[in-house]
């Protein structure tokens, strides 16, 4: 089913950005995973970054970013009182904060008291992309997240269904809402990858993580960007709509501007 008006469940759609080609990379904190250490600090926790100027997509690429959600806000790029999307105009200026995005560190331990001096004005966290199931303390992060008394949303590009069967069976981290993104038709899924093209393990990967967000009675959505100049198609959209199913589907058209590589700037909508 598509659909472009909020889903309930306590958070709206993400509404795009000029210059934005992917709502995986707006707004919040991403995790550090370039890092021999994967981002993780001292204590055992990890490091969170802001996304870097010109990102589109960073679906296929590891850790996450936690963004605030001001309750029934349709625009959760900016909002909730942070500001770290360097993509926008201001620069993501985030003195509200008292850091501007892409300049500085902050522990998850800082972020969360952040979030939790907010969680009255807050309807709950999105844990995002990079991919946050590639995160190994995904789980612990859920459980922290929910003992503030927020929601969480998950979003995912569902290329790793073992971990997301692992959340959604177990109560306590257990996310509320999940978002999974359908880029092609699930046998195109290996040009996204490396070395992966004419690969079907990807593909597969991707039909499980849509039956498994079906089936599991959590609130949730599934999303497309319409790609210009036919590289997203009337045959993508068909063999997607198995996926779906009954489920709300948005698909939002492609804005160039920022994108990660220079030539997708020069594309058409």
């Amino acid at each position: 089913m598509l659909d472009g008006e909020d889903t309930g469940g306590g958070f709206k759609a993400d509404a795009p950005k000029s210059g934005n080609a992917d709502n995986s990379a707006r707004g919040g904190f991403k995790a550090n995973t370039s890092k021999p250490d994967g981002g993780v600090d001292d204590d055992g926790g990890f490091k969170v970054n802001t996304p870097k100027p010109g990102n589109a997509d960073n679906s296929a690429r590891g850790g996450f970013k936690v963004n605030a959600l001001k309750s029934g806000s349709a625009d959760n790029s900016a909002r909730g009182g942070f500001k770290a999307n360097a993509s926008k105009s201001d620069g993501g200026d985030g003195d509200n904060v008292g850091f501007k995005a892409n300049t500085d560190y902050i522990t998850v331990d800082e972020a969360l008291f952040r979030i939790e001096k907010r969680r009255n004005v807050l309807g709950g966290v999105v844990l995002s992309g990079g991919e946050p199931t590639l995160f190994p303390n995904l789980g612990k992060l859920i459980v922290r997240v929910k003992s503030i008394g927020l929601k969480v949303k998950l979003d995912t590009n569902g290329m790793l269904p073992d971990i997301l069967e692992k959340l959604f069976a177990d109560s306590a981290v257990r996310p509320d809402y999940v978002a999974m993104d359908l880029k092609l038709a699930p046998e195109r899924y290996g040009e996204l990858l490396p070395g992966a093209a004419g690969d079907s393990g990807p593909g597969e990967m991707l039909k499980r993580s849509a039956a498994l967000i079906r089936a599991s009675g959590i609130s949730h959505e599934f999303r497309t960007l319409s790609l210009p100049e036919g590289y997203f198609g009337p045959a993508d959209r068909a063999a997607l709509v198995p996926l779906a199913g009954d489920s709300v589907w948005r698909l939002r058209p492609f804005v160039p501007g920022n994108c990660l590589d220079p030539a997708w700037n020069e594309k058409g909508g």
